[in-house]
């Protein structure tokens, strides 16, 4: 145990004495390195603001702790968690934190391990009520159902939901990997939230759902290759916002720059955005979206679903390359709509834009709409205009998750600007676990 080090608070040093692990505290603004879940737990009790908590290689179990009942978590700065090694990173298994302001996440490793009987909707690693909350360089992995653990047909797949984030505002989740879970990614009620430069695959339901949002920013995350069930009908989309038993718009949301790509596990929704709180005759105009930009995203998927926005206030829809990838283009598929990503915008919608798309189809104008400069496409007959095999390098080609396959061979004079050969695309391969 090293000797007693002077602190800025009593506190913190009568932990660093008590609890094992805690191995170096000091000022704000200096590191404390920890080596087990008591005495992380104690560092996060001690901390004010300003510190840094390095934790050393090891499992740290899970670790719950709330507002005023565990500690004060009310911190004047942010205070950064963050492993000590990226090739040995620190590993929990849960989390669960109320209350909390000014908390960082840098490179730790969670990862969840169901055990029989878990719900498929557990909670895995969750921040309530936070504000000024950072997630980044950090790995996310969920837990693959073994026998004895679940139902027969979830064996083999993914359970959880990886990282939830409830009521919270002033939020960032950038550069993250998260995998191998139920959901990767939800927010209720969250404000001011961005997120950035995301990979998520190998998930089961659903990449990112969103509901009673406002001021969201999704942007350049990579969505891909899900592990969808063949023996039950799920419902997957790889971002989701929803409106079910909301009292309040969601608003203010841009998904941006986003690259989605179906893979051989399966064909799933990409953008959807139902709302069922005013189709089904349950609100009216208080409860449209409002403000809603989906602009240069490039998906490519199985399912028709590929944009759907349900009634909207302000609806901006722009630049985005909408295309089937070949697994699902085949003898049995080809001429069924439903395997061809679409633009879809509720005609309840008021105050529209929809330009400059490539895609199969879009909503023809409404009252008070514009819908302009968009460019069909198709891989149904090379003797009709728009046929991939003209538009793009090498979209038959025998490698289909190869991007480099789905770059523009010219100009096409819409569509999103990632496909452009020289756009920078370095951030869309997918990174080791």
């Amino acid at each position: 145990m090293p000797p007693f080090l002077p602190t800025r608070r009593g506190v913190l040093a009568a932990s660093a004495l008590l609890v094992p692990g805690l191995l170096a505290a000091g000022r704000a603004g200096a590191a404390t390195r920890v080596t087990g879940r008591d005495s992380l737990v104690a560092a996060l009790q001690a901390a004010r603001g300003g510190e840094t908590i390095v934790l050393e290689a090891g499992d740290y179990g899970t670790v719950e702790l709330r507002h005023g009942k565990d500690g004060d978590f009310a911190y004047a700065s942010p205070v950064t968690l963050r492993s000590a090694r990226r090739d040995g990173p620190a590993v929990l298994d849960g989390m669960e934190l109320q209350g909390f302001t000014n908390l960082s996440f840098d490179g730790l490793s969670l990862a969840y391990r169901a055990g029989p009987g878990a719900k498929l909707n557990k909670r895995c690693f969750r921040i309530l009520e936070g504000r000024a909350i950072t997630v980044r360089n950090s790995l996310f992995r969920g837990h693959i159902v073994r026998e004895g653990e679940g139902e027969a047909a979830d064996v083999g797949l993914p359970t959880g939901i990886g990282l939830v984030l409830s009521r919270s505002s002033d939020v960032l989740v950038e550069t993250n990997l998260i995998l191998d879970f139920h959901r990767g990614l939800a927010m209720g009620e969250a404000r001011d939230a961005v997120v950035r430069g995301n990979e998520l695959r190998g998930l089961r339901m659903d990449g990112m759902v969103f509901s009673k949002a406002r001021g969201i920013t999704i942007e350049a995350n990579f969505i891909h290759d899900f592990r969808r069930s063949t023996a039950k009908s799920d419902h997957a989309d790889m971002i989701q916002f929803w409106t079910n038993g909301a009292d309040f718009a969601t608003t203010d949301v841009t998904i941006r720059g986003n690259l989605l790509f179906a893979g051989p596990g399966g064909a799933t929704q990409s953008i959807f955005m139902r709302n069922d709180m005013v189709d089904r005759g349950l609100a009216g105009k208080e409860l449209y979206y409002r403000n809603i930009r989906i602009e240069e995203n490039v998906i490519i998927n199985g399912h028709t679903h590929g944009i759907t926005l349900g009634e909207t206030e302000g609806a901006v829809i722009a630049d985005n390359t909408l295309l089937r990838h070949p697994l699902f283009a085949t003898k049995a598929d080809r001429d069924r709509k439903v395997r061809i990503p679409r633009i879809k915008l509720s005609e309840a919608s008021l105050e529209a834009r929809i330009t400059g798309n490539m895609a199969a189809a879009w909503p023809e104008a409404q009252p008070g709409w514009t819908v302009a400069g968009n460019l069909a496409v198709q891989d149904l007959s090379p003797r009709r205009s728009g046929y991939y095999g003209d538009l793009f390098q090498n979209p038959f080609g025998p490698d289909t998750q190869d991007l480099a396959n789905y770059l523009y061979r010219g100009d096409p004079g819409a569509g999103a600007a990632l496909l452009r050969p020289g756009a920078d695309r370095a951030a869309f391969r997918p990174r080791q676990a």
